[in-house]
């Protein structure tokens, strides 16, 4: 076996700074230089320096582990009765499938699914190729859904801290809840949910409300879309989702964006993104991607050109971009066009502006721009103005109205977005002076108006 020497490592200058790989290490630094002395800490055999192996030792190991392996083989597994149908359901036949169009919520939307079933027992999952988020696409979270049903540490029940309790013991507990506060309308009482779109759950929270109208309800996920949709609340005075058209761009920019992945709508996004990619003729062409981020992603590792960026460089990015356009490409930004003037681009490869300002100038109408939602409010603010001055007429038709809660509040990174709940309840913010202008044509149902020019109120850090 091995019979490298101890290694040594060089003492730290006194005034280096102290650099851990993980919390363990940083928590129990003793611990880790104690496990990093030998190759082999516990060794094995009856040698007698550690980390050495002898041959009596390797064959003894050897063959304990195959006579586990026998005993295993031997082992009788319990006697079950299998037992046919006494009514069989309708339309089940042994060993032949059965498919089931149903959905799953995910960031917001729905996720139209089609599983596969044999006598009751999901073995398979693939996109409805006739739901539009999924267009017939699934990805490896909702691959892994199938793993998550038959997951043997999953929650079979309710519980109350450490305690098992029962189905019947739930219905005590809300029922005495509602009896507490049914004499005062629910005021101290307070009710913390996943957000969520399912009409079931909207109804029920509606009728809850109007039952203990002082109730405060609050929606909290980890992972949520609150930056996007209070940059759209700044830039159209209501918050706004969009829909980008990645099939019909022939520019798309993705500014610390992973919508082939990570993002909201992804499945719906790598569909029509491949199709902007695909070449059925000589005189197709293919749409061009540059990706800005500071960390790799499944979109950037699809780009046609990629930036990696310090995560503080973000927005000064798209601040310069901005300037880019509205001084060298004439591109009307309103009052906007003042407020980016002194963008700062130190640090930021000026080819990267100059470049992406003039390919997305040249495609106007079929350009995208998409920023992440790790990006504070101010950034979203400002691509959907640039989207809005880019692409009319086409980007109002992909602004539609979000459904369902908010789930978190944006980051706090300007004093002017600061409209939330302070306590986070889950409430619409006001309406506000849009910085983006409502045109007056008439809507299709469900959609949200056209929206133009850009008010001179929208906030830049």
């Amino acid at each position: 076996m091995s019979k490298r020497e101890k290694y040594t490592f060089a003492a730290a200058p006194a005034a280096a700074k102290s650099i851990w790989k993980s919390l363990d290490e940083k928590l129990a630094p003793a611990a880790h230089a104690r496990a990093a002395e030998p190759e082999f800490p516990l060794g094995v055999g009856g040698s007698e320096e550690a980390g050495q192996v002898s041959r009596r030792g390797f064959l003894t190991v050897a063959t304990a582990t195959a006579a586990a392996i026998g005993i295993e083989g031997c082992v009788r597994r319990p006697a079950e009765q299998i037992l046919p149908y006494s009514q069989a359901p309708e339309y089940l036949n042994p060993g032949v499938p059965m498919h089931y169009a149903t959905a799953v919520e995910r960031r917001g939307e729905a996720l139209g699914l089609l599983v596969t079933s044999f006598e009751g027992r999901p073995t398979k999952i693939e996109g409805n190729p006739d739901h539009p988020a999924s267009l017939g696409a699934t990805d490896l979270l909702a691959q892994a859904l199938v793993l998550d049903l038959y997951d043997p540490d999953r929650s079979n029940g309710p519980r109350q801290g450490e305690t098992d309790k029962t189905f019947a013991d739930v219905d005590a507990l809300l029922a005495q809840v509602a009896r507490t506060h049914a004499v005062d309308s629910g005021a101290g009482l307070r009710i913390l949910a996943a957000p969520s779109i399912s009409p079931s759950f909207l109804r029920l929270r509606t009728a809850m409300m109007q039952k203990f109208p002082q109730a405060k309800f609050h929606a909290w996920t980890p992972v949520n879309e609150s930056n996007a949709r209070e940059g759209a609340r700044i830039a159209f005075g209501e918050p706004l989702v969009a829909h980008h058209d990645y099939q019909g761009a022939r520019v798309i920019l993705s500014v610390d964006a992973d919508f082939l992945q990570t993002e909201s709508a992804s499945i719906r996004a790598t569909r029509r993104f491949a199709d902007g990619r695909r070449i059925t003729q000589p005189t197709d062409t293919m749409s061009r991607l540059y990706v800005v981020e500071s960390t790799h992603s499944t979109t950037g590792a699809n780009a046609d050109h990629r930036l990696a960026l310090a995560p503080s460089k973000v927005a000064a990015y798209v601040r310069a971009l901005a300037k880019q356009l509205a001084t060298a490409h004439r591109l009307e930004l309103g009052a906007l066009g003042a407020s980016v003037q002194g963008a700062n681009a130190d640090g930021i490869p000026a080819k990267w502006i100059a470049t992406v300002a003039q390919e997305l100038a040249g495609a106007r109408g079929r350009g995208v721009i998409v920023a992440g939602s790790r990006q504070p409010a101010s950034v979203h603010a400002l691509v959907h103005a640039l989207n809005a001055a880019l692409g009319k007429p086409r980007y109002d038709d992909q602004l539609h109205e979000p459904r369902g809660s908010r789930g978190g509040r944006p980051t706090r990174e300007h004093p002017r977005l600061r409209g939330g709940p302070r306590d986070g309840e889950d409430r619409p913010h006001p309406r506000r002076q849009s910085c983006v202008r409502r045109a007056g044509r008439p809507r299709p149902r469900g959609q949200t108006r056209a929206r133009r020019a850009v008010h001179p109120r929208l906030g830049l850090p």
